[in-house]
């Protein structure tokens, strides 16, 4: 079986930031050096102005993960941060923006390097290939633009029929891997397309659908090391004997595996390299799954949680909340390690 990785390989994160009915909701958005030494953190902030809510962006913030210090605040943007990620050296720092241009960023220094335009819409995801030469993003513009890092120059662009939701390389950098949003085909069947793009060249080479019955949430390609999974949460909207609503959400992951039933609204998901461990929130847990028992391990406690990362260099899991509090945990043992409050309660 093909083997995955390279920056988005090191972990997965889903975030939720637009409501039923479009409209932006605060969130907050981090991203993990490869090497697990650097956070990147921003996202929305809602806060009250003459009486109405008002969404504002928010600075990214540059933090050291062993001490859980800040680094550095890099320079406010009018956009709102959609997707961030580190080079594979982990010496530059890229933000997909809301008014679809990316900015690139140097970690050492701060200083903004350079901006990428191109876009129309939200840049929703952002990879970059493993030798970190190219960079590749994902727009809501249903668009996937490739870039060269050494100029910045467009060496390509792939259009599509949805939103492009996430990308990712495969280890050696010759296949490009998107998952596309998703498409109603029916009032009850809902599908969501994955697609395999070669690399350098950009054709398509292979394309696969996740569709269930219901109310589909979310369809998440997660790539692992060992693994290739299709990993989906689909809320089925039903009645009980008095009549009111309840939901069952439903986790898979793999190709060939049944899907998990679970009672409530299952939001973020990510999955260990090893394909070993599945990560999910549910009501204010994180819940870690054994795929192997395929049975409930242990549940972490962080409310609003928005994100979660999974990264195999440091064995770490990352959970991130609405209300700007990111927690650090042992993979091995669960023990939350590290807290690091990203907004103190002082900042507007």
């Amino acid at each position: 079986m093909k083997k995955f990785g390279c920056v988005l390989a090191l972990f997965f994160v889903i975030v939720v930031f637009v409501n039923a009915k479009g409209n932006r909701q605060p969130r907050c958005k981090v991203a993990l050096s490869k090497d697990a030494k650097y956070l990147a953190a921003s996202g929305d902030i809602l806060s009250q102005r003459q009486g109405e809510n008002v969404i504002s962006s928010y600075p990214i913030k540059l933090y050291d993960v062993a001490s859980g210090n800040l680094l550095k605040t890099l320079l406010s943007q009018s956009a709102f941060v959609d997707s961030l990620v580190f080079s594979p050296d982990g010496k530059k720092l890229a933000a997909g923006l809301s008014d679809g241009t990316i900015q690139l960023w140097d970690v050492l220094s701060g200083n903004s390097v350079r901006t990428l335009a191109g876009h129309q819409f939200y840049v929703l995801d952002l990879a970059y290939s493993p030798d970190g030469r190219i960079l590749v993003s994902a727009s809501d513009d249903k668009t996937i633009k490739a870039w060269a890092i050494e100029n910045g120059s467009l060496i390509s662009t792939i259009t599509e029929k949805q939103p492009v939701q996430q990308i990712s390389f495969t280890n050696d950098g010759e296949e490009l891997i998107v998952r596309l949003g998703l498409s109603f085909e029916s009032e009850t069947l809902i599908e969501a397309s994955i697609k395999n793009y070669k690399v350098p060249g950009w054709t398509l080479l292979r394309e696969r659908s996740i569709s269930g019955l219901g109310d589909i949430f979310g369809a998440y390609y997660i790539p692992s090391n060992d693994n290739d999974d299709a990993i989906f949460s689909a809320i089925d909207i039903g009645s009980d004997d008095e009549g009111k609503d309840i939901s069952n959400s439903i986790v898979g992951y793999s190709r060939n595996e049944g899907p998990i039933p679970v009672k409530g609204r299952v939001y973020n998901v990510a999955i260990a390299n090893d394909g070993k461990q599945l990560y999910y929130t549910l009501d204010n847990d994180i819940i870690v799954f054994d795929t192997a028992s395929k049975k409930e391990i242990k549940r972490l406690s962080h409310d609003n949680v928005v994100s979660l990362l999974y990264n195999s260099v440091g064995n770490i899991i990352i959970s991130s909340s609405s209300d700007y509090v990111v927690k650090i945990w042992n993979a091995n043992t669960l023990n939350n390690i590290k807290t690091i409050i990203i907004k103190p309660k002082s900042d507007p």
